[in-house]
């Protein structure tokens, strides 16, 4: 269901109490170790999506198409290899991405706003459907290199060692309304500073362009601004609508110590690999 402009005052009020017990960091599982600048980058990307879900969940709560037993978007990233790109030329490209066989996930982007206010970045999750056989069928040389693909795709890799500079290959297990799928993605990498740098994914399961959208949506601070937002948008509310949203804030805040990925906002504890919002002292 399409985000509208009209969820009641009470909606939110009790949306907003049920995500308070919901934390980010326990539907992004993820390795435990030290991350290299890229690594922290593909999690955090995961994790804005699961947090999108969830927001678009607390804006639908009360929608006669929302289903309170719907499971929540779950993502577990595992076995992170990062290079740089001449390290995978050679590589069949069907070893760093899973083609969009089978199952993929029915998911789109977009914002939630009220009253001519942006509230949110959004992730609605309608299910699963089957992949596009046609392009299936013409990438069905499965022993392609990386470098054979991109020619093939009329994108010469010398263009891409241009644009991209590094990599991460990496497992996703995708789970969500009662199904899960494991596949091969991956991430590449380009100059440029902070929000400005150059990122392409290719997840052939979850969506390439939805990940690319949410990676440059700026989750943190559309979270982070929430409370205020909505006392904008619904004049006179009563405080235990603000009240929480920044509860639900709170039950994403990032712990100490944690590295913060300048493509996203969102900030990723090394040990444990899980994301979230960090603070504003950080």
């Amino acid at each position: 269901m399409k985000p509208t402009t009209t969820p009641y005052r009470d909606q939110l009020r009790v949306a907003l109490g049920i995500a308070v017990a919901v934390s980010l960091a326990t539907s992004v599982l993820l390795a435990a170790g030290q991350m290299t600048p890229q690594e922290v980058t593909v999690r955090a990307v995961y994790a804005e999506a699961v947090l999108a879900s969830r927001m678009h969940s607390i804006m639908e709560s009360r929608s006669p198409m929302w289903n309170s037993e719907a499971p929540e978007l779950s993502v577990t990233i595992r076995d992170v290899k990062t290079g740089p790109l001449a390290d995978i030329q050679d590589t069949p490209l069907a070893d760093l991405v899973t083609p969009p066989s089978g199952r993929v996930l029915d998911a789109w982007a977009g914002t939630w706003s009220m009253a001519d206010h942006h509230l949110a970045q959004v992730l609605s999750v309608n299910g699963w459907r089957p992949g596009n056989p046609y392009v299936v069928a013409a990438r069905s040389d499965r022993t392609a290199t990386f470098s054979r693909a991109l020619d093939a795709l009329g994108q010469p890799a010398s263009s891409w060692k241009q644009l991209y500079t590094s990599w991460a290959s990496f497992t996703v297990v995708l789970a969500s309304h009662g199904e899960e799928r494991e596949y091969k993605a991956l991430f590449l990498f380009g100059n440029g500073e902070g929000r400005e740098r150059a990122v392409k994914v290719l997840d052939n399961v979850f969506g390439s362009s939805t990940l690319h959208t949410l990676a440059k949506s700026n989750i943190a601070q559309n979270v982070a601004g929430l409370p205020d937002a909505l006392d904008a948008a619904i004049p006179g509310a009563t405080p235990d609508v603000s009240a929480g949203a920044r509860k639900l804030l709170e039950s994403v805040r990032a712990v100490p110590g944690c590295m913060m990925d300048a493509v996203t906002g969102l900030c990723c504890d090394p040990a444990s690999g899980q994301c979230g919002i960090a603070r504003p002292d950080k």
